[in-house]
Parts: C-alpha cells; structure tokens; sequence
C-alpha cells in the first residue's frame, strides 16, 4: 500500500475476516486457524487524512471429512456369491452425516454402491481390495481399504462302496472319491481316507 501524501503504508495494512473477526496488521502475516466456512478477507489501510482504501478476497476453509470402515474385518474369508455386509461411517464438520455417500468399489468386481451399509457377493475368486470413498460438498475426500479374500469350497463325493454296504471282516474293500475345487481344479490326489473303527486307511481317489 502506498499513499501520494504518505509514503509507503504497508506496516500499516489492517486484516479481517467476515467469519473470524480481525486477523492482524502488516503487509504479510500468518492467519491463525480459521473457522470451517466462506470467509471473505479484507485487507484496509487509512491514510493520515483519514482516506481510506480496501481489498477483498474469497477463502473456502473446509475440513476433510472422515471414514471409519467397519465391516468386514481384514482378512474375511468368504465363498463367491456369499453375502457379505459391508458398513462404514462417514462425517463432515461441516455437513455432518455423509454415510449415504459412501461409495463401495472391488479392485476385481469393480463398483459395488453406495451407502453407509450394503449387502453384497463378490463373484471373483482371490484377493479383493474394498475401498470405501466418500467426498463432501467441496471435493475434500477421504477413503478407506480392506482385504477380503474370496474362495470356494471343495466338493466332494464318495462313488465307492454304497452306502450301508455289507463285507466281512478282511475282505478288500474299493474306495473311490471324486474332489473338485472351483479355484484349484481337481483335488482326487488330496483325498484322505478314514473310519470310525480302524481309523486311516490311505489318501488318493480310489
């Protein structure tokens, strides 16, 4: 600031906020925290014949807003196409409750929706990353992960002896099986063989 009178009158530039109130004196100054909110900045400065002069800027304070993920645990281990709730909270100081906005996304599903709480069944087997993302009114956003992996169950079936088959004591007795795994294929050779009296009888399908 400069007056044809005066001189220089930068030192005595005077700062204020419509929000904060006044702010201090000097031609640069470090603001202290400022509320959340549209400030309007004001710098003045009088002259010794009481003329005055002023300039305004806009300053958007905006807190980020935060998000707690809350279900599922890292690590839940769930089969394809079971349900799996997926809940997380999300607040803005200056909005408030933003759970509604939460978006949900798979790194192999893709987009899962939105909301504070979704049910869902993840279709891909392995290792998803969730990420739950929420963005308030100014575009601040905030975001939270969690693994969850997802695998199949085994099947298997006996196809040798029936059931409720009659032997005698001694007599050689065929065993079959057939095991299948959706993300491992066949598992014929991981089958293990037990009874109830004689305890393990060997490992393979037949």
């Amino acid at each position: 600031a400069r007056d044809l009178e005066d001189g220089p009158l930068t030192g005595a530039i005077t700062w204020a906020s419509s929000l904060d109130g006044g702010l201090g004196t000097g031609g640069s100054l470090t603001a202290g925290a400022l509320r959340a909110g549209v400030h309007t900045i004001t710098a003045s400065v009088t002259d010794s014949g009481r003329k005055q002069a002023s300039a305004r800027v806009t300053v958007i304070v905006n807190t980020a807003p935060t998000l707690t993920l809350t279900s599922p645990a890292d690590g839940t281990l769930v089969a394809p196409r079971e349900p799996l709730v997926l809940r997380a909270a999300a607040s803005d100081a200056e909005e408030g409750d933003l759970a509604t906005r939460v978006s949900w996304a798979s790194s192999l599903d893709g987009p899962l929706g939105s909301g504070g709480t979704r049910t869902v069944a993840l279709l891909h087997s392995g290792t998803h990353t969730l990420t739950a993302a929420v963005t308030d009114a100014t575009g601040a956003t905030a975001t939270a992960r969690v693994t969850v992996v997802v695998n199949a169950p085994p099947t298997l079936a006996i196809t040798a002896p029936a059931d409720a088959s009659t032997v005698a004591p001694g007599d050689r007795v065929p065993l079959a099986a057939t095991a299948h795994d959706t993300e491992d294929g066949d598992l014929g050779a991981a089958v293990a063989w037990t009874s109830s009296l004689d305890g393990p009888l060997g490992t393979g399908p037949a």
